[in-house]
């Protein structure tokens, strides 16, 4: 009976939380995919319009500021004022900022991690930093 609890609970969603609980993650699937892709470009910075790693998704490379000159692949949709979440598999820490030229107030995404959500900076990145 445990069993099939177990698989039960592995096939329907992610295990999180205190011993015994189980609760489903939204960005499981999205976390899987990006797994893939970062191993395949683990230079990349992946920028999402949606939580949780969904939505479109554009990626950028460090010594590009300005999200108002880049677009969602396939899309007229610009980064400026969009992202709502990051995956960051680089050595580089990503900092977001809410105003052009970096200036304003900003989110600081450390290396090797991903943002599901952005909080207050959700739509509201205009500018990006790596270090």
């Amino acid at each position: 009976m445990r069993k099939a609890i177990v698989a039960a609970l592995l096939i329907g969603g992610v295990i999180t939380g205190a011993p015994g609980t189980a609760a489903a993650d939204p960005g499981s699937d999205a976390i899987t995919q990006k797994s893939a892709r970062n191993a395949a470009q683990p230079s990349t910075i992946w920028l999402y319009n949606g939580m949780y790693l969904q939505g479109s998704v554009a990626t950028m490379s460090t010594g590009d500021r300005d999200l108002r000159d880049n677009q969602y692949p396939g899309t007229n949709t610009s980064l400026y004022n969009t992202v709502s979440s990051v995956d960051n598999p680089t050595s580089y820490t990503v900092r977001l900022w809410n105003g052009l030229n970096l200036q304003g107030t900003y989110l600081d995404i450390p290396p090797y991690t991903a943002a599901l959500t952005l909080g207050s900076m959700d739509n509201a990145a205009s500018s990006i930093e790596y270090w």
